[in-house]
């Protein structure tokens, strides 16, 4: 286009320049921090055709803890991705280290709850018939029969579920499905010098809390995160990485802990690494994504499952820490020791009123929660009830001695 006209010659130079700035400057601040921005449906509708899916050692040992429909699901998604799933060493390597502990530990999930509960009904009982054994209207055996009728119940249940788990120490079908599915499609082993780098590196990057890794003691993750890094580099593919790790050091997440989506410190630190897209997914909505990408009917009750899973697995693991506890101060008869030894220690009549009270708060409190942190207040406040009349006989002692 040719222009005569010496001003409209200039006005259209501006224009022209203008918009090449708007272009290449303006528009480059999306270029440049993309991590920040919400993505649309066309940006994951690309990512599914042309991206590497990789597993979390999460995901292989969760498997266990799903329903034998929801696992054939979960194979029958991961055999559709055909040639593009691939596993780092490090999270094959934690798989096979941690497979019989989390079957033994499926196992040991019945025998757990029914210990709790039968820890439960003796001390209900026992309380009881200590706090309420004289009553005009009530009568506390036949409460405490139709307590043991509903708690009998429970176990029965529990008895039958664990006769339905499978026994995969006998054979263990998900492992060779997890075998057949990544035969040829797993990372090659870090030498001991490698190793050792990246636990020097680790060491940095936790002092400074660059993720992922900063949450554990060891650096298992970070091994994980360089060796994705690597495939995406060697491969020029971008990542979808499916865990159920739920930790910050992996997650952005809201003020009241629900997560956002992927640490945009890791999406960025991915993308000026390899100069490849990165994204992740917990396993319930890689699932839904999955149903839709292959047109799939979704249900539920999987993902439902999944959530109840990790449920279960977070109470179990929270009993054991409380079970730990509870071991560990030898229970009740630790505690009742603790007693009598304050009362010779203070060396005064005995205020059996004042312990009967403590005593009657004590079990409240651990029948309420079997929580060492319950107990360990009750001490406290027990403390605090015979604290004044060893006060008032020092008080008597000091007279004494100034005579």
């Amino acid at each position: 286009m040719v222009i005569d006209n010496v001003f409209m010659q200039d006005v259209y130079y501006n224009y022209l320049v203008f918009n090449i700035y708007k272009r290449v400057y303006m528009g480059k601040i999306k270029e440049l921090f993309p991590e920040y921005y919400d993505k649309n449906d066309e940006y994951f509708e690309k990512l599914w055709e042309t991206s590497i899916f990789v597993f979390d050692t999460s995901v292989l040992l969760d498997i266990y803890s799903y329903s034998e429909n929801f696992v054939g699901e979960i194979i029958k998604i991961i055999k559709n991705l055909s040639g593009r799933v691939w596993l780092p060493y490090q999270v094959m390597l934690e798989y096979q280290d941690n497979r019989i502990k989390t079957i033994n530990a499926l196992n040991d999930s019945f025998k757990q709850i029914e210990k709790v509960l039968i820890e439960g009904e003796n001390k209900i009982a026992d309380v009881l018939r200590h706090s309420f054994s004289v009553h005009p209207t009530m009568d506390i055996n036949e409460i405490i029969g139709e307590l043991k009728n509903y708690f009998d119940k429970i176990k029965e249940k529990l008895e039958k579920g664990a006769k339905n788990v499978p026994n995969y120490l006998e054979k263990d079908r998900i492992r060779e499905e997890i075998e057949n599915l990544f035969e040829d499609k797993i990372g090659e082993p870090h030498t001991s010098e490698e190793i050792m780098r990246i636990n020097e590196l680790g060491k940095k990057r936790y002092e400074q809390k660059i993720p992922p890794g900063f949450r554990d003691k060891y650096f298992n993750d970070l091994i994980i995160w360089l060796e994705i890094i690597k495939k995406a580099k060697e491969t020029e593919k971008d990542i979808i990485f499916v865990t159920n790790d739920l930790k910050e050091d992996w997650w952005s997440k809201e003020k009241d802990n629900k997560i956002k989506g992927p640490c945009i410190k890791l999406m960025r630190e991915f993308r000026i690494e390899s100069g490849k897209e990165f994204y992740m997914y917990r396993l319930e909505v890689f699932y839904k994504r999955a149903a839709k990408y292959f047109k799939e009917k979704y249900n539920e009750e999987f993902t439902e499952e999944i959530i109840k899973s990790r449920s279960l697995q977070d109470n179990i693991e929270i009993l054991k820490r409380e079970q730990e506890a509870l071991n560990a101060a030898n229970n009740w008869d630790a505690l009742k020791n603790k007693v009598m030894s304050q009362q010779k220690a203070i060396n005064v009549s005995a205020d059996w009123d004042a312990l009967a009270e403590v005593v009657k708060r004590q079990r409240e409190v651990f029948n309420a929660s079997i929580n060492w942190d319950g107990l360990a207040e009750v001490v406290k406040r027990q403390e605090k009830i015979f604290k004044k009349p060893k006060e008032k006989n020092e008080g008597k002692s000091e007279k004494k001695d100034n005579n």
